[in-house]
């Protein structure tokens, strides 16, 4: 093998292990690679976020009701140069099975113009304010779900509670994935800004 030959077959080698999805498509998937230990880490932490924030109750299935499913989304966190530095997993409802008129209603959530991000920012140029840049984790699992919102999802892949078999997980929180997770946390962040901490909403945008 002539070593132009070798250098070709090397970068073709690297350039299908950069296209390739370092996130597993599925918890089997995830299961087969060397980096599980991680992965497994990850959903722990997901679970726990989820156990703390109330997002379900455990219930009997009733009968003739519909029954959400739900899946784990990997992600593998990159560094500027390409390295991983974080194993993200989320579980996401499958909101494709949801009944329209049954598991949600209002599913719209007014998002900002551009010309109006770039108004705030040009003022505080203009009055050098600083500018601050958050980012709430698992912010959907703030979103609260009204009384005639009633979804029952099936347990967490491979994560079912011990000793429950044919119970569901109703759900009180919005999870990513429902139709109507991004209008129920809209809902939630007004409530926070001004009603708690005394903001006021745009009437223009």
């Amino acid at each position: 093998m002539m070593a132009a030959d070798f250098v070709d077959e090397y970068a073709l080698a690297a350039e299908i292990s950069e296209t390739e999805a370092l996130e597993p498509r599925n918890l089997a998937e995830a299961k087969s690679r060397p980096d599980w230990p991680l992965w497994e880490k990850a959903i722990e932490e997901e679970l726990k976020v989820l156990e703390d924030a109330g997002t379900w109750e455990l219930v009997d299935a009733p009968l003739g009701v519909n029954i959400v499913g739900s899946k784990w989304v990997f992600c593998a966190k990159k560094d500027a140069a390409g390295n991983v530095v974080h194993y993200k997993v989320r579980l996401v409802a499958q909101g494709f099975s949801q009944v329209p008129g049954v598991d949600y209603f209002d599913t719209f959530a007014p998002v900002a113009r551009l010309a109006s991000i770039q108004a705030v920012l040009a003022v505080a140029a203009v009055n050098d304010y600083e500018i601050h840049q958050i980012d709430i984790k698992g912010a959907y699992l703030n979103g609260i779900l009204t009384a005639s919102e009633v979804i029952y999802m099936r347990q967490p892949p491979g994560y079912a509670i011990p000793g429950s078999p044919g119970k569901v997980c109703r759900l009180k929180k919005t999870l990513y994935g429902l139709k109507q997770s991004g209008r129920r946390w809209y809902q939630r962040l007004v409530e926070i800004m001004v009603k708690l901490l005394g903001f006021a909403r745009c009437d223009v945008d």
